[in-house]
């Protein structure tokens, strides 16, 4: 009789098999438990990352947002204030004030406060249509004689600058202030403090301040249409649903997004020293606007807002 190997006799008869036998046809507790474990582990891991790959994807969504957002801003910034004060002639042409100042610039004079004005965080800029074309009036002729100096017009306009009226003539090389005495016909008398016709232009263009200066609080319907005028602000978007603040030009939203927006401005005397509206003496004098603000866009909570700080610097053409 074929003998069982020694010690496995009792286990065959009663039944019960070795733990070996039990490690081959299944797996015991502890290794069920430790596996359901590190699968866990791996789900949650698995979870994390794919939460943290959407939050990159609406990260970087963010940011183009806020980028495209910074270039609109610094366009309409500089289409909107670098142009501020712009008078006849561009801006940069030298004007002989022969009314009794002494040589200054366009820019610097016209139009009021130089284009300039901060009122409640508000920033008023105006600027002139600077295009010769644009003039009131065109002039062919210097008169001198006995009676002083008068402009012969190239036509006879259906009404002529009222007398002291302030009138800027030239040929945009130099620009003169001069005073208008009335005058009918294509004949305009002109006068000035030690007024020397030898020193004008033989012929030219004439602008009324008045018009280039601008009146504040003037009715829109009286304004003139070559005078631009611009009101920069920033307010709540209208109806409030989101609270989202927005830049307004002259009221109408342009730009949603602004957590913040402050002015500063600098003097030509002293371009690098930026100061608030109220330490400003003489708005003429401002040679640079400069902007800080905080542009946001929005994630899917609000924790995943994304702010960004931005300050542009805007150079007014021609005082620098």
């Amino acid at each position: 009789m074929r003998r069982s190997p020694q010690g496995s006799s009792d286990n065959y008869k009663s039944g019960t098999r070795s733990p070996a036998v039990i490690r081959q046809r299944g797996t015991s507790i502890a290794e069920l438990l430790v596996a359901l474990a590190i699968g866990s582990v791996v789900s949650l891991a698995a979870v994390q990352l794919h939460s943290n790959s959407i939050r990159a994807a609406v990260t970087i969504d963010q940011f183009e947002l806020l980028a495209d957002k910074a270039r609109i801003l610094q366009r309409i910034l500089h289409s909107e204030i670098a142009g501020a004060g712009m008078a006849p002639c561009g801006a940069t042409t030298p004007v002989h004030d022969w009314t009794g100042g002494e040589q200054e610039r366009a820019a610097c004079s016209l139009p009021a406060n130089g284009g300039l004005e901060m009122n409640n965080g508000t920033l008023s800029v105006s600027r002139f249509e600077p295009s010769p074309e644009y003039a009131d009036l065109r002039y062919q002729q210097i008169i001198s004689g006995e009676l002083g100096v008068a402009l012969q017009l190239s036509n006879s306009p259906a009404t002529l600058p009222e007398p002291n009226e302030l009138l800027l003539i030239g040929d945009c090389t130099l620009l003169h202030k001069v005073r208008s005495n009335g005058g009918s016909g294509s004949l305009l008398p002109i006068s000035g403090q030690d007024l020397d016709p030898t020193q004008l232009p033989e012929s030219g263009w004439v602008w009324r301040v008045s018009a280039i200066a601008g009146t504040p609080g003037t009715p829109s319907e009286n304004i003139d249409p070559r005078l631009h005028q611009t009101a920069i602000s920033r307010r709540v978007s209208p109806g409030g649903a989101d609270g989202v603040a927005v830049l307004t030009i002259d009221d109408d939203p342009a730009l949603r997004g602004l957590t913040e927006l402050h002015f500063s401005f600098s003097s030509c005397e002293n371009p690098n020293q930026f100061v608030h509206a109220n330490d400003i003496n003489d708005w003429q004098s401002v040679c640079a606007v400069r902007a800080s603000t905080i542009l946001s866009a929005s994630g899917p909570s609000v924790a995943d807002q994304l702010d960004w700080p931005l300050t542009i610097t805007i150079p007014v053409r021609g005082r620098l």
